[in-house]
């Protein structure tokens, strides 16, 4: 809420990334750390209700005017929408899967994003940047001599042990989301859904 001199150093204003819901910016702390900030884009939680309340209309007019679309529950299904939107939008919860994730992927060599709690909340969250080669690069991770059978591996791995144990998984797991570190290891990011 306050003025971007008060948290930071640098502060990048052209966004890295973009999304329906909010944009990510490069950034330096003062005491000098790299972070990205992810900032909600303002109103959206205004424009979302009034989508989503006009597709639940819509899906009550179909179901009752269609059977076979009645079969499918729509309004059921955008209702169960609306509560997994809602929870996409508070950036906290983000860093709380982040975090939750992490920690139970950490033995295998995975990282994800520390976020620096004081300065992150509904509205926008602090994450450390992980450097590295995005995995939509193989040619840069080639030219590292990073092990990408390896890598592979350990992706395929802990993308199974989210889902059977823990239950909890990185559920946008494009090749821009995940990293192969400057360490040789795997880093995974945005655990926004």
């Amino acid at each position: 809420g306050g003025p971007i001199e008060s948290c930071f150093s640098h502060f990048d204003e052209k966004a890295i990334a973009a999304a329906s819901i909010a944009q990510v910016h490069a950034a330096t702390l003062l005491d000098g750390r790299d972070v990205i900030v992810k900032v909600r884009r303002p109103g959206i939680e205004r424009i979302v209700d009034a989508d989503l309340r006009i597709l639940r209309r819509l899906a009550r007019i179909a179901e009752r005017r269609i059977p076979e679309i009645a079969r499918l529950k729509p309004d059921e299904l955008l209702r169960h929408f609306a509560e997994s939107l809602d929870r996409e939008m508070d950036l906290s919860a983000e860093a709380r899967a982040s975090d939750s994730i992490g920690a139970f992927l950490k033995d295998m060599g995975v990282r994800t994003a520390r976020f620096d709690w004081e300065l992150s909340g509904r509205r926008v969250n602090i994450q450390q940047r992980l450097r590295g080669v995005p995995a939509t690069d193989l040619e840069a991770a080639r030219r590292r001599n990073l092990d990408l059978t390896a890598l592979a591996s350990t992706y395929a791995q802990a993308v199974l042990r989210m889902i059977v144990i823990n239950g909890h998984f990185h559920a946008d797991p494009h090749p821009g989301n995940v990293f192969f570190l400057d360490d040789g290891t795997l880093g995974l990011i945005d655990f926004g859904a």
